[in-house]
């Protein structure tokens, strides 16, 4: 379950354009460094969890497992999503604070 503390500082991340959202956006992220918070949806697959969080082990990202799909996409108004990322610094260690314990930090 999202907490709302978080909820509320993802609707901040939206609204100032610091979320990348789904797979590509999010990898892409990863890849150039340009994602500072990863954000995986409980009931994604462990196997592109393991791969996701392998990626942010290595590029020294933090990430972090919480909420469903579903939860994702009611709270960004779209359909069930799984990913998403953060690409501001104050705001991935303002989440990341919020929903303790944040991973890869």
């Amino acid at each position: 379950m999202l907490q709302p503390k978080v909820t509320t500082l993802i609707g901040f991340a939206v609204k100032s354009g610091k979320l990348l959202l789904g797979e590509y956006s999010v990898e892409s992220g990863i890849k150039t460094g340009k994602a500072k918070l990863v954000i995986l949806a409980e009931d994604v697959s462990l196997r592109r969890r393991n791969i996701l969080q392998l990626w942010c082990q290595d590029r020294n990202i933090a990430f972090l497992v919480m909420g469903t799909k579903e939860e994702f996409g009611k709270l960004l108004s779209k359909k069930p999503l799984g990913l998403m990322a953060i690409t501001d610094s104050q705001m991935a260690k303002a989440i990341c604070k919020a929903a303790d314990p944040c991973g890869g930090d």
